[in-house]
């Protein structure tokens, strides 16, 4: 199997590190998905990544032909309905990679376009978008993890390995992705969210005891919802060295630009676990629902 065509639709934070990557080394066997103004502009000025810019082989849905790569790297709450545009992409061979960190984009993707085209992944980035700009910080190297579900070497995995090789991307490839996706999902919550609720930078859960305090008990609660799905994760240390004390991530960026955030698709889906299982995790129900008050109050809700 070679992958000959690719294409990718989210030309954000995450998507950058693929672009970057893949447009210059693919040309135009690799395409940019998007559509209205949004492709007009990437169209016109391409994508400035850490100050260069990159011009973007840009398709729209309703013309891109079938690829053998597809990858989405889109917001979680705009998943269904990217499914619906990416589908006539999708062949028979056609494999699919949502490089979103959540625990379930890949089963959404499946129901969606078949489980059969579906590769596990999660990314390791610290990046961040202004308009068309993204900087992806070079202090934390960017990687793509991947594999099988079954945790096999197969022909697809083989071939994602030299197409990355030849793009300069970054990969693992994982014989455990499920319980790797785990490990960053208790990351991601305990780190990520607990900072966008306190609006503080990364270094502040080394400088404040109280705020390492509610890490704990957050990361704790996580893996209690792991251990009831058969994961296979212990308390996973935070290190200090791997962003900047100032470094604001992914869910703190959308509290700052006033956008929307992805709380549903890490302790939105995490609760419904806990649900599930019987499970009370009150540090992540306090943390979920005050992230949910700020997207109201961003969104004007309590102009008073």
């Amino acid at each position: 199997m070679e992958i000959r065509q690719a294409a990718i639709v989210g030309a954000g934070a995450v998507g950058a590190y693929f672009i970057r990557g893949m447009q210059p080394a693919m040309g135009e066997r690799f395409m940019v998905l998007a559509e209205g103004n949004r492709a007009q502009r990437l169209k016109e000025n391409g994508l400035v990544i850490n100050g260069e810019t990159v011009p973007l082989n840009v398709q729209d849905f309703a013309c891109a032909p079938q690829v053998d790569l597809l990858i989405i790297s889109t917001k979680y709450t705009a998943l269904q309905d990217v499914f619906e545009k990416v589908k006539p992409l999708v062949g028979q061979d056609t494999v699919v990679l949502t490089v979103l960190n959540g625990i379930d984009s890949e089963e959404l993707a499946g129901a969606a376009l078949g489980a059969e085209h579906i590769v596990y992944s999660y990314m390791v980035i610290v990046s961040a978008r202004k308009g068309d700009s993204i900087v992806i910080d070079p202090a934390c190297p960017a990687r793509i993890n991947f594999g099988e579900l079954s945790g096999e070497e197969t022909e697809r995995t083989a071939a994602l390995c030299r197409l990355f090789d030849e793009c300069g991307i970054d990969y693992h490839l994982s014989d455990r992705i499920v319980n790797d996706q785990w490990n960053k999902f208790a990351i991601n919550i305990s780190n990520n969210l607990l900072q966008a609720v306190l609006g503080v930078g990364y270094g502040a859960y080394f400088d404040s005891a109280h705020i390492a305090h509610l890490h704990r008990k957050i990361m704790d609660e996580v893996l209690q919802a792991a251990a009831a799905e058969g994961m296979e994760i212990t308390s996973i240390p935070t290190p200090q060295n791997i962003a900047a004390p100032g470094a604001r991530f992914s869910t703190l960026q959308d509290i700052d630009a006033g956008r929307p955030t992805e709380t549903d698709m890490f302790l939105g889906v995490l609760l419904k676990i806990a649900e599930r299982h019987g499970l009370q995790l009150p540090y992540c129900d306090y943390t979920y629902h005050a992230l949910k008050a700020l997207e109201e109050k961003n969104a004007g809700r309590f102009d008073y």
